[in-house]
């Protein structure tokens, strides 16, 4: 499903989650980065109707900078999913084509 931001498609907040929790257990975030982080598990847990984010961590709103960011990951993310896809079908025509030519000579000798 393409989740669009704006004009042009991009990632999920949930594909956004699960592509910085690993990063934040490499090192601690910057402050823009965990407000985006937080804003983030805040929308998606209330999509999931999860339990309500307690108030001391809950970021309601992000600057115009950290929007930009967040844009900017999203797309990013939805490009890299676009690549990944796009080989791994390539792989699986390429194996498809194999298994057609290692077919072929048994295939022709049912003509003849």
């Amino acid at each position: 499903m393409k989740i669009f931001n704006g004009d042009r498609p991009a990632g999920t907040d949930a594909e956004v989650l699960a592509y910085m929790y690993p990063r934040t257990m490499e090192d601690p975030l910057d402050t823009n980065w965990t407000e985006i982080y937080l804003y983030v598990t805040a929308r998606v847990m209330s999509q999931h109707q999860q339990t309500e984010v307690p108030m001391d961590i809950k970021v309601e709103s992000l600057r115009d900078d950290q929007i930009r960011d967040l844009r900017y990951l999203k797309e990013w993310i939805y490009q890299r999913r676009l690549k990944a896809r796009k080989l791994r079908r390539s792989k699986e025509r390429a194996k498809a084509l194999e298994e057609v030519k290692a077919k072929a000579p048994n295939q022709l000798g049912l003509f003849v």
